[in-house]
């Protein structure tokens, strides 16, 4: 398959549903890219969660960053992959912003989503389109700052915040975004918005007439036992299926009945009688 470039991945919009997953290893990354998928998105805030273990951990930095693209980049080598910029990122200043984003982009992003449409956020998408990165959007529930939402919540489920999503939607367009992903907007909502806006609309949680849908793969894979997302689809339970599997695993080494021979490696004969006869002479 070839890379999405950003002229392809507008072009989708009205043509057909477009596929993106999150990832933030190799590995994962590698499964993305063999199921086809349009786009990966990565950050360095999944090193805290993935590999710290630090559930709720907002101090994920540009370093951390780095290593998530290049695990995700080496895995997916054909596939468009967009970075979520480190947390403090979020209030920091356009040049400073301006100068992290291109280090990843410099490292292998193909694009960097920003979340919300403040005035600075506006601004640094501007900058950064002016200057060759593309920038993608982030409206409704955004996950970095849902301390002013009352948590993880439906946005725009009154008209006056539908409206309000709606227009910070035609600004983020015109701050030259190259498509906007929409967490946990009522579907109605969402299908006018995705009707009215040019650039493609990517639900997650936000019902079946966006332009597409986004996962994070940590959900879709079942890959731990606690909370899942009403917005998240399980299609496999892979904790419980590994600790099964690594059960019987454990089972059959303490009982003796792996591994056998089947998984080992022989000797000729003649060799082992030579290997025997030297070690009675050693002893």
């Amino acid at each position: 398959m070839s890379k999405l470039t950003v002229k392809a991945l507008k072009e989708l919009k009205g043509q057909r549903k477009i596929a993106m997953c999150s990832s933030f290893d190799y590995f994962h990354a590698r499964a993305c890219e063999l199921a086809g998928m349009d786009a990966i998105g990565a950050a360095g805030s999944f090193i805290n969660f993935f590999v710290r273990g630090r559930l709720s951990a907002n101090d994920d930095t540009l370093e951390d960053a780095l290593m998530a693209l290049e695990g995700v980049r080496n895995g997916a080598p054909n596939t468009f992959i967009f970075m979520l910029p480190p947390f403090a990122d979020e209030f920091c200043g356009v040049e400073q912003s301006l100068r992290n984003s291109a280090t990843l982009y410099a490292a292998g992003a193909d694009a960097i989503r920003i979340q919300g449409a403040s005035k600075t956020k506006l601004q640094k998408m501007e900058v950064m389109t002016q200057e060759g990165i593309p920038v993608g959007g982030h409206l409704g529930l955004m996950p970095r700052f849902t301390t002013w939402f009352g948590g993880f919540k439906c946005q725009g489920k009154n008209a006056r915040d539908a409206l309000r999503i709606y227009e910070e939607a035609k600004r983020v367009e015109e701050a030259g975004a190259c498509w906007i992903e929409l967490e946990c907007v009522p579907y109605k909502v969402a299908a006018e918005i995705t009707k009215r806006i040019g650039i493609p609309i990517i639900g997650i949680g936000s019902g079946p007439d966006c332009d597409g849908e986004v996962q994070v793969h940590l959900d879709t894979l079942g890959l731990q036992n606690f909370h899942i997302p009403k917005h998240s689809k399980v299609y496999t339970r892979f904790h419980e299926e590994s600790i099964e599997h690594l059960t019987t695993y454990r089972n059959e080494v303490v009982g003796g009945v792996f591994p056998t021979t089947d998984y080992g490696f022989k000797i000729d004969d003649d060799e082992f009688d030579l290997f025997m006869n030297e070690v009675e002479k050693a002893s």
